[in-house]
């Protein structure tokens, strides 16, 4: 997989347009002008971990609604979880300490394919 980015996207960007696509209607033209955001966050949970992560966070800086922690926990948290998880989880412990939004979307990650360690030490944050 590589990332088709282009050069003038920027993480606000990408965060900006994801939570678009969240509130849009299926099929719309908002829905198809920002599903490259969707992919975008995919690929770079892949390719870029850190900097998905770096995303992640700031779309809930910039919108923490339930339709939006709901969207993170059910697919890009779920993901990085399943494939960095040993990586970011301390970080993931630090951030839910001091940030009830961070641990509202936490609680609803599904495990999948999260290792038994991560999902342990997640369901200690929750």
């Amino acid at each position: 997989m590589s990332l088709n980015i282009q050069s003038y996207k920027t993480d606000e960007d990408i965060a900006k347009d994801w939570i678009a696509l969240q509130y849009a209607e299926e099929k719309s033209q908002t829905y198809e002008s920002n599903f490259w955001a969707y992919e975008t966050l995919d690929e770079l949970r892949v390719e870029e971990p850190e900097r998905c992560w770096l995303i992640v966070n700031k779309i809930i800086e910039i919108d923490d609604s339930h339709l939006i922690l709901m969207g993170l926990a059910a697919g890009t948290m779920e993901d990085l979880l399943g494939s960095h998880g040993s990586e970011f989880i301390e970080r993931i412990e630090s951030v839910a300490k001091s940030d009830p939004r961070f641990r509202t979307m936490l609680k609803m990650v599904w495990r999948n394919n999260i290792s038994e360690e991560v999902w342990r030490r997640v369901q200690r944050i929750v």
